[in-house]
């Protein structure tokens, strides 16, 4: 406050009107308001970048802790194949194969269909651990720790119900190739 001050003292002393002209030649008091304003102008223009570089850090910072699914739904193809990439160096430089050779998939998705179709809804098997193989077409979340994932291969699809104990390696990447071990479950 006390810097306003002054700049205000010395913008009033400096105010001449001995040399403007007739036509420009103002009053002592409408310098001061206009000087006054001037400083109130700079001092909004001030406080709104102070604004927008808060704004502008709290939205990295929500965006850096947005999970990665939700993340892939909202970019461009161009950021989600960047991404990609980026994903699949890194897994390569842990000395993880992100494209596993041989997993063996215990039946097609078409005879997991045909087997488990007739199971009343709500019904599960947990003495059976099936294994199939295929692309996720779409993830969706109820919860934090409750995911459904559809799951195509063969010409057929299952949805597939995933709580957050039964996820070892979440497959968070659209399109991506899968393969599950699940229990048989009717939801």
């Amino acid at each position: 406050m006390e810097g306003s001050v002054e700049e205000t003292a010395k913008g009033v002393s400096d105010l001449a009107v001995d040399s403007a002209s007739p036509a420009e030649i103002q009053s002592k008091n409408a310098r001061k308001k206009e000087l006054k304003n001037k400083q109130r102008e700079e001092e909004r223009r001030r406080k709104e970048e102070e604004k927008a570089a808060k704004q502008a850090a709290a939205k990295a910072s929500s965006h850096c802790q947005k999970s990665a699914g939700a993340d892939d739904e909202d970019m461009d193809p161009t950021q989600f194949h960047e991404n990609r990439l980026k994903f699949l160096a890194a897994q390569k430089a842990e000395g993880k194969n992100p494209y596993p050779h041989k997993f063996f998939a215990s039946m097609s998705i078409i005879e997991y269909i045909n087997k488990y179709g007739s199971l009343a809804n709500g019904e599960h098997i947990e003495d059976v651990v099936v294994s199939l193989a295929g692309r996720i077409m779409s993830k969706r979340s109820s919860s934090s720790k409750l995911f459904f994932y559809d799951l195509h291969g063969d010409g057929a699809k299952v949805q597939v119900m995933a709580d957050a104990s039964s996820i070892h390696s979440e497959p968070n990447k659209r399109k991506s190739a899968i393969f599950l071990a699940l229990f048989p479950l009717i939801t």
